[in-house]
């Protein structure tokens, strides 16, 4: 039984490690914090891993909720620090370095989390809202005023 437990996890670590390492990268903006990030979540699931019913949206929404979590860990930290000015993460993507790209690190985290999911990721609005413990009319909301903001900020 705990070798299969075992084995399980390590399929699904190596199918969906890319994924996640991605979706933590898009989210955060920094490679090592995404790394981090997906190995936390893998070894807090293990203990538990039969548990899981749904494996892809309990991994990406631990991802979700750990990334989020280290936005909270940021700014308390930034807060606290007296003299220096707060910075935004950059997204260090090579095939996202432009105007978007920074436009995007502007929005907050839960409109840039619903762009993620939603255009990168290519998920559906319930899963989205199901990945942020959201209603799907607030994701559609926060995907709209996302999309304004970034309309009004992205030259064309």
């Amino acid at each position: 039984m705990e070798v299969e437990r075992s084995a399980a996890l390590g399929e699904v670590y190596r199918s969906s490690h890319v994924g996640l390492v991605r979706l933590a990268h898009l989210l955060t903006g920094r490679r090592d914090d995404a790394e981090d990030i997906v190995q936390a979540v893998f070894a807090s699931v293990a203990p538990r891993w039969s548990e899981v019913r749904n494996p892809e949206l309990y991994l990406r929404s631990a991802v979700y909720r750990a990334a989020n979590d280290l936005h909270r860990q940021n700014f308390r930290r930034q807060r606290r620090t007296i003299g220096e000015h707060a910075t935004t993460p950059e997204i260090d993507c090579d095939h996202l370095r432009s105007d978007l790209a920074r436009e995007i690190e502007r929005l907050s985290t839960k409109q840039r989390t619903v762009v993620v999911l939603r255009y990168f990721e290519d998920r559906s609005f319930d899963e989205i809202a199901t990945i942020m413990n959201r209603s799907p009319s607030t994701v559609r909301s926060d995907l709209r005023r996302a999309l304004t903001y970034l309309r009004r900020h992205v030259p064309r």
